[in-house]
C-alpha cells in the first residue's frame, strides 16, 4: 500500500509534468497587423494553405514563413504565385519554376477568388 502510495505521489506528477499541455503554438502576428487582421489572415491560411502548407515544417509543400525573403521580397510576385502558380512558373520565372521541380513537380492549386486584399494579408501573415 505505501509503495502504491509513493508511486502515485511522485509518478502522477511527473507523469504531468512529462506531457506537460504540448502547446507549440508559434505566435505570427506582425507588430503592425491589428488582431482582427490576424484572425483573417489566419482564417485565409486555414481554409486555404494549411492542408499542404505549414509555417515553420514541410509538408506536402514548403514551410511558409520567409517566404517573402526567398522571393526576393517581390511582394507582388509572390501574390501572382499564390493566386495562379502555374502561369508564373510559365511565364518563365526562374524561381518559381526552380520551386516547381524541388517539389516534384507539385501543382498548386490556384486561387483566382482571393481578393487583393486578402492576399495582402496572407503575405503579411506568413513573413
Amino acid at each position: 500500500m505505501k509503495r502504491k502510495y509513493c508511486i502515485l505521489m511522485f509518478g502522477l506528477p511527473l507523469f504531468l509534468l512529462a506531457c506537460g499541455n504540448n502547446n507549440n503554438t508559434i505566435k505570427t502576428e506582425a507588430p503592425n497587423q491589428s488582431s482582427s487582421a490576424n484572425v483573417t489572415a489566419s482564417a485565409i491560411f486555414t481554409a486555404k494553405c494549411a492542408l499542404c502548407h505549414d509555417l515553420q515544417r514541410d509538408k506536402i509543400g514548403p514551410a511558409l514563413a520567409g517566404a517573402t525573403s526567398r522571393w526576393g521580397n517581390d511582394n507582388v510576385k509572390l501574390k501572382s504565385f499564390i493566386r495562379n502558380s502555374q502561369q508564373v512558373i510559365g511565364g518563365g520565372d526562374a524561381y518559381a519554376s526552380t520551386l516547381y521541380q524541388k517539389w516534384h513537380s507539385s501543382v498548386m492549386p490556384s486561387f483566382p477568388d482571393l481578393t487583393d486584399e486578402e492576399l495582402n494579408l496572407l503575405v503579411d501573415y506568413i513573413k
